[in-house]
């Protein structure tokens, strides 16, 4: 089996190696080598999942009962062709012996075909899918945000011709677009994550309000605060329990009188539809992950939402 860091580099491991893995687990600290590689590896990832689903058919197989044709071919011989030859008549129970080691050669056969059939092409387009144009393009957003990502963890809305005094809103949507923009995180993106969730604390207030622009203070704070609970679900950084607690607390503590949230941290502030959308999703968000939210502030909060609705269907 080939080393650790072998696997983890961008050359793939033998098929043979592969399939080793997934027959037996191999050597534990290869095979758990394996595992981030498979990751980012559709061919080997294909493999192993052929080499899998293989291995359930072949034992499904093992368990069904086998006809034995032997007392049958042992009775139409004549005694006397067994004498002619010097030899003892076989036994049924000899076949027995061979069935074993037949069934194991043959589950290596098909497992190796498998592994020859997937790899055969390796390196060559005609045996990868086409890529997808739109997942394409996430990728490249998503390479994008991750260099413009700055030493401090966040990204700078004025060197990015955005508003200042939206940076935590911003921050928390470029958050949420590197999470959404593909199916697997790598390393990479779990420390983009972190610093970025280090960035996001080190704005929020005393009083648990993620934002230092009070005139965007609640646009501010719902989007970045959504952001830290998908941090929170994917990385699960203990860190990260007390600031969110604050922030659903500032969230509840400033709703409205009428049950929505407005710009302004002062819950005296005009209620604003998107606004008031974003704190839901976040209290949603929160309820969804185990943590106390008071039914009460989003029953209201839902009621206003439903106030706004024009006689033409749309909200605001």
């Amino acid at each position: 089996m080939k080393t650790a860091e072998t696997i983890a580099g961008t050359t793939c491991p033998l098929p043979e190696d592969v399939v080793a893995a997934v027959m037996n687990g191999a050597v534990p600290s290869a095979a758990n080598a394996l595992q981030p590689h498979l990751a980012r590896c559709a061919a080997c990832r294909r493999l192993a999942a052929e080499t899998t689903q293989t291995r359930e058919a072949l034992r499904i197989e093992a368990d069904l009962p086998v006809r034995d044709l032997t007392a049958a071919i042992m009775a139409g011989l004549p005694a006397d062709a067994w004498a002619a030859t010097g030899q003892q008549q076989p036994v049924r129970g000899l076949r027995l012996l061979w069935r074993a080691p037949l069934r194991l050669a043959a589950s290596l056969a098909i497992l190796l075909g498998v592994a020859y059939m997937l790899h055969r092409g390796n390196g060559q387009t005609d045996s990868r899918p086409p890529a997808d144009p739109t997942a394409l393009a996430l990728q490249a957003g998503q390479h994008w945000l991750l260099e413009q990502q700055q030493a401090i963890g966040g990204w700078d809305a004025a060197t990015l011709d955005g508003r200042q005094e939206y940076a935590e809103a911003l921050n928390g949507l470029a958050i949420m677009a590197i999470i959404n923009a593909g199916d697997t995180l790598d390393s990479g993106i779990l420390t983009c994550l972190h610093r970025a969730a280090d960035y996001l604390r080190a704005r929020q207030t005393p009083t648990g309000l993620i934002s230092q622009d009070a005139d965007a203070a609640m646009y501010n704070h719902g989007i970045a605060t959504l952001a830290l609970l998908e941090i929170d679900r994917l990385t699960g950084d203990w860190r990260l329990g007390e600031p969110i607690d604050r922030a659903i607390a500032t969230i509840c503590r400033r709703q409205s009188p009428a049950g929505g949230w407005g710009y302004r941290e002062d819950p005296s502030s005009p209620p604003n539809t998107a606004i008031t959308a974003w704190q839901v999703k976040a209290l949603l968000q929160a309820r969804a992950q185990g943590r106390d939210v008071p039914v009460a502030v989003l029953r209201k909060a839902l009621n206003w939402m439903a106030g706004t609705v024009s006689p033409q269907g749309y909200f605001g």
